[in-house]
Formats: C-alpha cells, structure tokens, sequence
C-alpha cells in the first residue's frame, strides 16, 4: 500500500496518484467511526469503535513519503482532538488516540500551510478535572501514568497550533495567582505549572512589544520572589529559554537575557535579566 524508494518509479507514480485517495477515504471512515460513537450516549463502550485497523492504517499513512492534501490533514487532527476531549472515561481510547494525534502534530510541526487551529481551553479544562479536581475512581498506576504522559506530550505538540490570542488568554487566566498569589502557596504552584505547560511560545513574534515587555518584567520579578526552590527555578528558566528560542526572529529579538554577575547577599543566587539590546552598548 505504501511505497518506498527502492520501488520501480512507474509504481511510486501510482502511488503517489492513489494514496491521498486512500487517506482521505481513511480519514472519513474515522471521522464516521467518532460521529457514530458521539451520538450512542448510553453505551459505555461506545468509543471502542475507533480503535482497530483505522488507527493503524492511518499512522502508517501519515509515516509515508506522501503528501497528502491539508484538508484531510486538518479533519484528521480535528477528530483527533474532539475524541481525546470526549474520551476521559475510557483511558484505552483515549491514549490510543492521543498517541496517533502526537504523531500527526509531529510530523507537521514545521508545516506553515497546514492552517490548524486548535482551541487551548477545552483541553485545558479536561486536565484540570483530571489532574486539580479529581474525582474518586479505580485506576492502575501504570495506566495513569500513561495517560498523564500522553495527555502532557498532546499540549507540548498542540500548543504551536493555538488558535491566535492562546498567549494571551493564558497568561491572563493564571496571572492573578501568579502575580498576587502567595509564592510559597500550592496555587501559585499549580499555576506555573500550568502556564509552562500551556503558553505558546511560538505565538510571541504577533505580541504587541510593548505587551511582551510589561509580561517579561512579571515574569521576571515573580521568579525572583521564591529562592532555593528548584521546582520554582527550573520552570521559570524553561519558559524564559522557550520564549528566546521562539521569538529569535520576532518582535522580541530586542531583547536579550544577560546574566547580571551580581549575588544578593541575603539568598547568594546569581539572577539574569532582559535588557534591550541598545542599552547593552
């Protein structure tokens, strides 16, 4: 079904005319699988539907040298993405499905055509009740730590593709407890984790500069309000370090973190700052 290289060019031809036929054909068969499966509320197996050969097929599809039209692509990921959503009660599907989901973000990740647009809240909101709000349930420690790992590498892939604004909406969902939250408090915590966890970075080059810069400067004096605490450090550090690394070319490259050199004499923590370039001169 899949060619490879070593193939005769007349049957890589061939295949190159039919296999994006037999994707999108792929594709609607799951997207039938997962519309039937949302509409048969009362069966607690309903979702199983989605799981056999398709899933296969359509990794195997997505692993193949073939472009296939990004509309498809895009139906694909979408259904992929409702049915991790709607699948909280069924771990098997859920994983399955986040883990075929991972590898299609994957593989487009450099894809700047693709025009995905993912909604950040709905899945924000999923791992709040899993994670800050469980509820009483029987779980192996295995399957949940697999589902946590699934659950987490979805946002790390997905949140290149945020709809416009995610940015934004995160960072002022979990400013407050960032900002006037109690540094040694679990909430403010929890929220940082939260927004390393959800803040796209990639979407800071369409940051207004002078937006960008009132939310360096909280992030800055808020790191710098807990010391000794490696947790409170190591987070901090990683979003500051996506931040430069995603914005190289953005309106941000005026800035440029400089490590001042200089100890506090009550912690002895070195720090470093953002400064613009021109004041480094």
């Amino acid at each position: 079904m899949i060619y490879s290289k070593w193939l005769p060019p007349s049957i890589v031809q061939q295949a190159n005319e039919v296999e994006p036929d037999r994707f999108k054909a792929a594709v609607d068969a799951f997207k039938q699988a997962a519309e039937a499966a949302k509409a048969d509320h009362g069966n607690p197996n309903a979702w199983q539907v989605v799981l056999g050969q398709l899933l296969d097929d359509i990794k195997t599809f997505i692993s193949a040298k073939t472009v296939f039209p990004y509309a498809s692509v895009r139906t694909l990921v979408y259904e992929l993405y409702d049915v991790v959503l709607l699948t909280g009660n069924d771990i098997e599907v859920q994983v399955r499905v986040c883990e075929l989901l991972n590898h299609v973000l994957r593989h487009y990740r450099h894809n700047q055509h693709i025009g995905l647009q993912l909604a950040w809240r709905p899945l924000y909101d999923m791992l709040q009740v899993l994670y800050d709000k469980p509820t009483p349930h029987l779980k192996g420690t295995f399957l949940e730590h697999v589902q946590q790992s699934s659950l987490f590498t979805l946002v790390a892939r997905a949140r290149r593709f945020f709809a416009p604004g995610a940015a934004a909406e995160v960072y002022g969902l979990l400013r407050s407890a960032l900002v006037c939250g109690d540094p040694m408090a679990t909430p403010t915590h929890l929220a940082l984790g939260w927004l390393v966890l959800f803040f796209p970075t990639k979407q800071l080059p369409q940051v207004e500069p002078d937006i960008a810069q009132v939310w360096v400067s909280e992030w800055m004096s808020v790191w710098g309000r807990l010391v000794n605490c490696a947790y409170w450090d190591t987070h901090w550090m990683y979003l500051v370090a996506r931040a430069v690394k995603d914005d190289w070319k953005g309106k941000w490259r005026y800035w440029h973190i400089v490590s001042t050199g200089d100890k506090r004499e009550d912690t002895g923590n070195c720090f470093c700052v953002l400064k613009p370039l021109h004041l480094l001169h």
